[in-house]
């Protein structure tokens, strides 16, 4: 039986934890590994002994947004739910500190254009594992569209390619489309996660009710996600702007989506459910939507040696 509460326990360490600022980034650093942080507050840098986690250029941030399912089209989505795309951040404070024998780094944001505030506390003990609270405000009465998620994304370099995790499988489900899909302990790599029967490319990938999820190389090095609650995540080859049809060429095919020099990890509190009531354009269930409104999202993510 799973303990939520014990698995989401910090491993205590008697190592130490130097936190150093400087003018555009912030690095928390222990005997083998480092955090760092970009000059917008985000995760940037996670290294542990030889392994490079987080690609160039990226970042661990929050997501809000999927590549629109041909459902979500039907239904008008990309444009109802359009503020969610890719909202303005906007670091209003930040702040890091080693205490009791741990970092502690807040951020503080404003999202003004969903008229919300989210603070990201990462908690980080001497071994590298990171505990992460990702907490909205939401504005009371605000006219704000529902989301299609509520989770963190980031990109990994391609060499973390297989994919292992407790929860539901083998192939793609989501909170609505998971009675076939059994809960179970599987292994996959990367390029297998998208569904290339899709005529055209979307939102695919996702597994839910994960207790655990790990992305390693195939010497079985990576890392490790897990969270307060079961959750849902998904690895792929593709970026989602690359599966996102309504902002590029009209009637592309899942076949002319490429691979490159990136993993695509996405992993969710909520993420919408697929619908599919009707060929086209029926809502989900409103169970099954992330409507507007104040979240929590508390993970760990720590080294897989």
């Amino acid at each position: 039986e799973y303990d939520t509460e014990a698995a989401f326990m910090l491993a205590k360490s008697d190592r130490p934890v130097k936190v150093t600022k400087f003018e555009k980034a912030t690095n928390v650093e222990g005997y083998d590994w480092i955090v760092g942080f970009n000059r917008e507050g985000f995760i940037n840098q996670i290294e542990y002994g030889s392994m490079t986690i987080i690609s160039k250029d990226s970042a661990l941030r929050p997501n809000f947004w999927r590549a629109p399912t041909e459902n979500d089209l039907g239904a008008k989505l990309d444009v109802r739910y359009g503020v969610w795309r890719n909202p303005a951040i906007a670091l209003k404070k930040f702040d890091a500190k080693v205490e009791d024998g741990v970092a502690k780094v807040v951020a503080d944001y404003e999202i003004a254009a969903v008229q919300a505030t989210l603070r990201m506390t990462y908690t980080i003990n001497g071994e590298g594992a990171i505990s992460v609270e990702q907490a909205m405000t939401t504005t009371a009465g605000a006219k704000i569209s529902n989301m299609f998620r509520f989770g963190m994304r980031a990109e990994l370099p391609a060499a973390y390619n297989v994919v292992e995790y407790y929860g539901r499988g083998e192939v793609e489900n989501y909170a609505d489309r998971k009675s076939a899909a059994d809960i179970g302990l599987y292994k996959q790599s990367v390029s297998e996660q998208y569904n290339e029967k899709m005529a055209r490319p979307q939102e695919s990938g996702t597994h839910s009710d994960l207790r655990y999820f790990e992305l390693k190389n195939t010497a079985g090095a990576g890392i490790r996600i897990i969270a307060e609650n079961a959750f849902s995540a998904s690895a792929l080859p593709y970026s989602q702007e690359a599966m996102d049809v309504s902002v590029g060429p009209l009637q592309r095919h899942s076949g002319d989506l490429k691979a490159d020099n990136n993993t695509y990890l996405c992993f969710d509190l909520e993420q919408m459910g697929l619908g599919c009531i009707n060929s086209w354009g029926a809502l989900p269930l409103e169970k099954y939507m992330v409507e507007y409104k104040d979240y929590t999202f508390r993970f760990i993510i720590s080294p897989v040696r």
